[in-house]
């Protein structure tokens, strides 16, 4: 218990980050809960992902809106270290992408000939 506890407030530090649940945990007067929260949003995302309920979908938001949010991050800051790490978020994504839009292309290209042996 003690070793999960240890793992609750590293993550509660990194959400003093943001200011959005900074308000959310105040308003709320309950302590850790924007921790809380935020780890039973990833559980339930983690599970819908794996039983692929809504998989494609929630995956795709995930892998969308996360690096958007750090995106807008790294241009509001003065630090260049940031900017090279989402350009090299952003080029390996579009890599993945890519591939995957082409590889359905040619799948529906060659599945609409009709084959004959």
């Amino acid at each position: 218990m003690e070793k999960i506890n240890y793992y609750i407030d590293q993550v509660d530090r990194e959400l003093k980050k943001v200011s959005i649940l900074n308000t959310l945990d105040e308003k709320a007067k309950i302590p850790k809960l924007k921790t809380y929260i935020t780890l039973g949003l990833g559980v339930i995302i983690s599970i819908f992902i794996f039983f692929n309920i809504f998989g494609d979908l929630l995956s795709t938001l995930v892998a969308f809106i996360y690096p958007a949010y750090a995106s807008f991050k790294a241009i509001e800051s003065a630090d260049k270290n940031d900017d090279t790490q989402v350009i090299r978020y952003k080029i390996i994504y579009f890599i993945i992408i890519y591939k995957k839009l082409i590889l359905i292309i040619n799948k529906n290209f060659f599945y609409s000939f009709i084959c004959y042996y």
